[in-house]
């Protein structure tokens, strides 16, 4: 089915979609400390209102010019790294709301992200699909960092191609957890359960994946697991490596 190669696009836009670069331990690419706290998150748990100069104050999804991201994807079997940078271009207004714009991979593609009262959201035009259909405007709203554990909310978009709704529900599962990645023991965890489907006519609401986040306190994302929901099958697991927040 064509629109399962939609379902990696919510994991990418918590992310963020960034420039991918090579760093190296020598060029400043330090793994983050053993204790998880990182070196961001010392702001409030309000939220920002989208300046970069408050890049810190969404405590959660802290987007910070030249902040250095390592992960390793493990995807049907195949384990490579991802390595990119945050890159800040400038403040923009978009729905009477003030967006950082970030250029996307490979310096193409922009990302815009807003957080205010801890909710994050991002916005992408015109970013190309796993499947490569370029979607011209996707708005999803990827946490809601003040809610209590139980919270749901549903963040959705039209797929160009076919015309049929894809639907993203998220649910906080839990908050403040530990959580070991990769050897590190990250504190202050949340983890937001999404499940992806698609309103299909005369089947109705059809589910494509379940997919698990772990967001650190101060780092962002640390974990991500994607199942294709038609075999159960594993087709995404992502760790961070290191993180350098300025």
């Amino acid at each position: 089915m064509k629109l399962k190669l939609l379902s990696l696009l919510a994991a990418t836009a918590l992310l963020l979609s960034a420039c991918e670069k090579d760093f190296s331990e020598e060029n400043g690419d330090l793994p983050i400390s053993n204790n998880g706290s990182g070196s961001g998150g010392s702001g409030g748990g309000t939220g920002g209102s989208g300046s970069i100069a408050g890049c810190k104050d969404c405590i959660y999804v802290p987007r910070c010019d030249g902040s250095v991201y390592k992960y390793i994807d493990t995807t049907a079997g195949s384990v490579t790294q991802r390595n990119y940078t945050l890159q800040f271009v400038k403040d923009t207004t978009i729905d009477s709301q003030v967006y950082q714009k970030f250029l996307g991979e490979g310096g193409n593609t922009p990302t815009y992200y807003n957080c205010t009262s801890g909710v994050s959201t991002s916005i992408i035009y015109n970013g190309a699909s796993q499947g490569g259909t370029v979607l011209p405007y996707v708005k999803l709203t990827l946490l809601k960092a003040n809610e209590p554990v139980g919270a749901t909310w549903t963040s959705n978009f039209t797929d160009p191609t076919s015309g049929l709704v894809i639907i993203n529900t998220f649910n906080i599962v839990a908050k403040d957890i530990t959580r070991t990645v990769n050897g590190v023991n990250y504190n202050n965890v949340i983890h937001l359960h999404m499940v992806q489907s698609a309103v299909v006519p005369g089947l109705g609401n059809q589910i494509l994946t379940q997919n698990d986040y772990y967001i650190a306190k101060g780092i962002g994302n640390i974990e991500s697991i994607s199942f294709e929901s038609f075999g159960g099958t594993q087709i995404l697991h992502s760790i961070l490596v290191s993180a350098v927040i300025p």
